[in-house]
């Protein structure tokens, strides 16, 4: 951030994981059972160190995808209707053509 009141190091700021670390422990929920959906790699990194399966809608253009190996998605999709297809179905929906959603790796 550029406001100097929030241009702090925190935890609970991307790609730290506080505030899912904090949300999965509230809930009692298993982190391999949640998701981070988001547009951006911190996004995706956050998710990884929370222990959190990921999806990457790369609508933004801070992509430069220099990924490493916490900024990987699971999987990656062209459209946030296909997001539930992909959680619900653990996997790239059967029904669309690729690349629609794919697993990177």
């Amino acid at each position: 951030g550029i406001v100097p009141q929030y241009a702090i190091s925190c935890a609970c700021r991307k790609p730290a994981p506080g505030l899912l670390v904090r949300a999965i422990a509230e809930l009692h929920a298993d982190p391999q059972h949640c998701w981070m959906v988001g547009d951006i790699l911190d996004d995706v990194e956050a998710g990884d160190r929370a222990g959190c399966r990921t999806i990457l809608l790369p609508v933004s253009p801070e992509l430069d995808l220099g990924i490493g190996e916490t900024r990987m998605p699971e999987y990656i999709v062209s459209a946030f209707d296909l997001v539930p297809e992909v959680i619900l179905g653990q996997g790239i929906p059967s029904d669309h053509d690729a690349p629609l959603a794919f697993h990177p790796g």
